[in-house]
């Protein structure tokens, strides 16, 4: 059994139904209309009406002033540019920083850790047993103690020196650059020159 929808006689009686539905509904929407434009009952408060605002005076205006009282108009200062820098010329910056001793220093510090870092090389692989290494201990440090005593001049820094003062006297002082000379004050001419030890 296949459905086929409504047939004719339902449909005309939707219609029917549907109509009388909005025939109601106008009529009601028109009794509210009705009801809304009536005139309003005599015993209604009376609607309050704001006073007009009050007018303001016009502000008085100021009588103008004497043009020998107006202040003068001070003219700003002239612009000075600022001095203008001279360009840095990088020769001499290069000339500055590269020079002989600063390339010598770089050059001893590059072979110091080259030879630190084939040390550690040569202990890592075995090429330097320990007796070995404390034997090289020995030798550098005996090396550097040697060349600092001959670099004092024989000299250790406990020693004191004896500093050639004014007029051909001498005055005693400890390690090296530990003195400095001061002027003395003012005495007999001929005087020699007081050394104090620096802290």
């Amino acid at each position: 059994m296949s459905d086929q929808g409504p047939t004719p006689a339902q449909l005309e009686a939707e219609i029917a139904r549907l109509t009388a539905r909005v025939w109601t509904l106008e009529q009601t929407v028109a009794a509210i209309g009705a009801e809304r434009a009536a005139p309003a009952p005599a015993h209604e408060l009376p609607v309050y009406e704001p006073p007009p605002p009050a007018v303001e005076p016009p502000p008085a205006v100021a009588a103008p002033r004497p043009a020998a009282a107006q202040p003068r108009p001070v003219t700003p200062p002239a612009y000075t540019p600022p001095p203008s820098r001279e360009p840095i010329d990088w020769g001499k910056v290069a000339a500055r920083v590269f020079t002989a001793r600063t390339l010598a220093w770089a050059g001893a510090v590059a072979t110091v850790l080259g030879v630190v870092l084939l040390f550690v090389l040569a202990a890592s692989r075995g090429w330097v047993t320990p007796p070995m290494r404390l034997g090289i201990g020995v030798v550098v440090s005996a090396a550097l103690l040697g060349v600092s005593t001959a670099a004092a001049g024989g000299r250790t820094p406990s020693s004191p020196r004896r500093v050639p003062a004014s007029r051909g006297s001498t005055q005693r002082c400890g390690p090296p650059r530990r003195c400095m000379a001061t002027s003395a004050p003012p005495g007999p001419p001929g005087s020699p020159r007081r050394l104090r030890r620096w802290p």
